[in-house]
């Protein structure tokens, strides 16, 4: 059951992250070309922006959820499923996390972006 819901976190990520890089790519070639005013680019951004969120998101909740050695025992075990667990003393989720909050402040910045233009 964990591994399954493993692996669908796993083709979400993917799906989230090769989508929302191909709406930046296609952001950038719309504002580029000057085929679409500032509204249509600025829309591309945020829907890349909240595709590449989603990728993050689901990047840390594959690092909190995944197996992991116990103690004193070689074998590994699954707990119970979290939304969040604030773990910054294990490298695999504090480079995650900082992953998520990067791909934050990108659309947080974005958005800001497209409020403040004249």
């Amino acid at each position: 059951m964990a591994v399954r819901r493993l692996r669908r976190l796993n083709a979400v990520a993917t799906t989230a992250f090769v989508i929302g890089g191909a709406l930046f790519a296609a952001g950038v070639g719309v504002a580029q070309f000057g085929s679409g005013d500032a509204t249509e680019t600025a829309s591309i951004y945020f829907a890349g922006g909240l595709f590449s969120n989603t990728g993050g998101y689901a990047s840390l909740l594959q690092v909190i959820n995944a197996p992991r050695h116990m103690v004193g025992d070689q074998a590994l075990a699954t707990h119970r499923w979290r939304w969040w667990n604030y773990e910054p003393t294990r490298v695999d989720w504090l480079s995650v996390f900082l992953l998520f909050t990067g791909a934050l402040c990108f659309s947080i910045g974005g958005v800001l972006q497209f409020f403040e233009r004249p």
